[in-house]
């Protein structure tokens, strides 16, 4: 069976999180079955936020965060083998994900980086890129507005 690694709490943050705190251990990567993905991660999040959830934790749980990778398997009709997705899974090189519990991240233009799927395009911006087949739309709670090619939005 194939090995993904994870990272593990092993000691709530004092201060400045340490190499002590977190620990990676490896663990079996589950069959994909109907309905469900395999994301290969190609960036994970790391944001302020993630110290408080440290405190509440238990010793053992697999650290919180989002991460944006690649389809490397799936099972799910709306995402593709080699398509890009988020999952809320936590700091893992690989997830099993149903495909509803998941988000496709569309093409980004080029010179996009991948890495502001969990920055400015994810959760810490307020906004996700969103495709349908015909056009993108960039939105957030209180704000929705269509994107149109040669225009610019500023923020």
């Amino acid at each position: 069976m194939a090995k993904g690694r994870k990272w593990v709490l092993l000691k709530h943050f004092d201060g400045f999180p340490q190499r002590t705190d977190l620990e990676i251990q490896e663990f079996d990567i589950p069959e994909v079955k109907d309905g469900e993905v395999l994301i290969t991660t190609a960036v994970l999040t790391v944001d302020p936020y993630m110290r408080g959830w440290t405190m509440s934790a238990k010793i053992g749980d697999t650290m919180f965060g989002e991460i944006v990778g690649k389809v490397t398997a799936s099972k799910d009709p709306a995402i593709k083998v080699g398509d890009y997705a988020q999952a809320y899974v936590g700091w893992v090189t690989h997830a099993v994900v149903n495909g509803k519990q998941t988000q496709r991240i569309p093409e980004l233009p080029e010179g996009v980086p991948l890495t502001l799927t969990v920055g400015t395009l994810g959760m810490p911006g307020g906004f996700r890129v969103m495709e349908d087949p015909t056009e993108r739309y960039l939105y957030r709670f209180d704000f929705i507005d269509k994107i149109v090619r040669g225009e610019s939005l500023q923020l």
